[in-house]
C-alpha cells in the first residue's frame, strides 16, 4: 500500500509540477458580450497555471456565474512539433563566422529558417553550424513565447536561461568557485544572456555528448530539459554519475509524452478515424 501509494503521489507531482502541463496561451470564442480579457479574469486563468489544478469543472462553474454566459466549453489544445530543416545559403566569399539569418520567414513558425555561411569558410565548419543552431533555439523560442519569452512564471528554454544567469549568484546549487566563473563568462559575453546560452551550447554538444563533464549543474539540467541528447547518445552517457540524474529525468518527460500521444492515437483508433500525420510525427520526434 505505501508503494503505490509514493508511485501514485510521484505521478501527482509530475503532472503539476512539469512545465509540459503548463498553460501558454488563452484563446475565446464565441462571446459578443464580454472582452476576451474580461472572460479570462472571470475565469480566474493565467498563462503558466498547470491544466489539471485549475482547468475544467471549476473553471465552467465560474464563467457560468456571470448572468452573460449561458454555457462555456473548455478545450485544451496540443501543441505538435515538427521537423523543418533551415535553408543553408553559401555567401559567395571567403570568410570565419556564420549567422542566424532568420530563424523563420514572416509570421508562419513551420517555415525553414536560415543560415548564412562562406563558401569558402576558414574555421571549423561543425562549430559554426552548432552556434548556429544555439541562436536559431533561443531566437525560435522567443518567437514562440512571445512577450513571455523572459517570464520567469512561464517555464521555457529562454526564461529558464535568464533565470538562471540573471539569479546565479543566490542559487545554492552552485558552488563559489561556479558562480564566479558564471560572473567572468558573462563579462566576456558582454551581459548578453544569448550569447552566454549559445556558449553553453556549444560546450554541451560538443563535449558534454562525449560524457566530458563541462557545464555545471544548472545549466546541464536546463540544456537536458529543453535540447535533450538523442537515445543513442543517453545509452552511452549511462552510468556517468554527472549525467545519470538528467538522463533519469529525461526518460520520464519521454515517457510521459509518449504516453500522451499513445492516448491521443487511441482516441482516433477507438473513434474509427485516421489520426492526422502531424501525431504520427511527434511521436517519431519526441521517440528520437
Amino acid at each position: 500500500v505505501v508503494v503505490v501509494l509514493l508511485v501514485v503521489g510521484a505521478i501527482s507531482a509530475y503532472l503539476l509540477t512539469s512545465p509540459s502541463f503548463k498553460v501558454q496561451q488563452v484563446s475565446v470564442k464565441g462571446n459578443n458580450q464580454l472582452t476576451k480579457q474580461q472572460i479570462i479574469k472571470l475565469a480566474e486563468l493565467n498563462v503558466g497555471d498547470n491544466i489539471f489544478s485549475k482547468i475544467g469543472i471549476v473553471t465552467k462553474v465560474k464563467l457560468k456565474q456571470n448572468e452573460y454566459i449561458e454555457d462555456a466549453k473548455i478545450n485544451i489544445k496540443e501543441t505538435v512539433r515538427v521537423d523543418v530543416r533551415p535553408d543553408v545559403i553559401l555567401a559567395p566569399n571567403a570568410g570565419m563566422k556564420g549567422i542566424l539569418w532568420q530563424e523563420c520567414e514572416g509570421m508562419h513558425r513551420t517555415t525553414p529558417g536560415r543560415m548564412v555561411i562562406s563558401a569558402l569558410h576558414m574555421e571549423n565548419a561543425e562549430k559554426t553550424f552548432i552556434r548556429m543552431t544555439g541562436e536559431f533555439r533561443w531566437e525560435m523560442c522567443k518567437r514562440t513565447m512571445g512577450a513571455r519569452w523572459n517570464d520567469f512564471a512561464t517555464h521555457s528554454l529562454t526564461s529558464d536561461y535568464c533565470s538562471y544567469a540573471q539569479f546565479f549568484s543566490k542559487n545554492r546549487d552552485l558552488s563559489y568557485d561556479a558562480k564566479e566563473k558564471l560572473k567572468e563568462t558573462l563579462k566576456r559575453c558582454k551581459n548578453s544572456y544569448k550569447e552566454m546560452f549559445v556558449q553553453d551550447y556549444l560546450t554541451f554538444i560538443q563535449y558534454e555528448s562525449t560524457g566530458s563533464s563541462r557545464l555545471n549543474k544548472v545549466s546541464r539540467g536546463i540544456l537536458f530539459l529543453y535540447c535533450p541528447f538523442r537515445d543513442e547518445i543517453c545509452q552511452k552517457l549511462q552510468g556517468n554519475g554527472a549525467f545519470q540524474e538528467f538522463l533519469d529525468k529525461h526518460r520520464i518527460h519521454k515517457g510521459q509524452a509518449l504516453h500522451r500521444i499513445n492516448q491521443i492515437l487511441q482516441k482516433y483508433q477507438n473513434s474509427g478515424n485516421v489520426a492526422p500525420d502531424e501525431i504520427a510525427s511527434q511521436k517519431e520526434l519526441v521517440d528520437r
